[in-house]
């Protein structure tokens, strides 16, 4: 039996379309074998399809409130071996995507982040929290394997 491995997915959300926001997390599955699974916080939100940009708004449905995205989000991040972060060509600083490297770094998830140093989150915090930072979504993804695979 070979063992399943968890990897969140965090990048930023506010701001972006459903597409936008899903896109790069689609293909990042795509770079990972069979026993890898990504857990995305996109996950059944496809009523978001035709939101439009995704902002501040309190959507309806109990993922997208305040206290369902911290409950699920959180629980992913605990029960996941790994995290990899996208901040590529980020438009605005994403609060949520940094409150998730606080909670990776306190429950000590090896951390692989996408970005440039002319990426707007490329601070001091967030580069001493990442174990790993790549400018590719492409190369981050192959370190994850390389943490992860026995």
């Amino acid at each position: 039996m070979i063992d399943n491995y968890y990897v969140y997915l965090a990048g930023p959300i506010l701001g972006s379309t459903y597409s936008g926001a899903t896109k790069w997390r689609e293909h990042v599955i795509t770079l990972f074998p069979e026993n890898i699974v990504c857990l995305s916080p996109m996950r059944d939100k496809q009523y978001l399809q035709n939101a439009g940009i995704i902002d501040k708004t309190v959507y309806a449905d109990q993922l997208s409130t305040p206290k369902g995205i911290n409950t699920r989000d959180r629980n992913d991040v605990l029960r996941c071996d790994a995290v990899l972060v996208n901040f590529l060509d980020a438009d605005i600083i994403s609060v949520g995507t940094c409150i998730e490297l606080g909670w990776a770094d306190i429950l000590r998830k090896p951390v692989v982040i996408a970005m440039k140093e002319t990426d707007i989150h490329y601070h001091k915090m967030v580069r001493d929290i990442a174990g790993y930072i790549f400018p590719t979504i492409e190369e981050s993804a192959e370190m994850v394997k390389k943490i992860l695979l026995p």
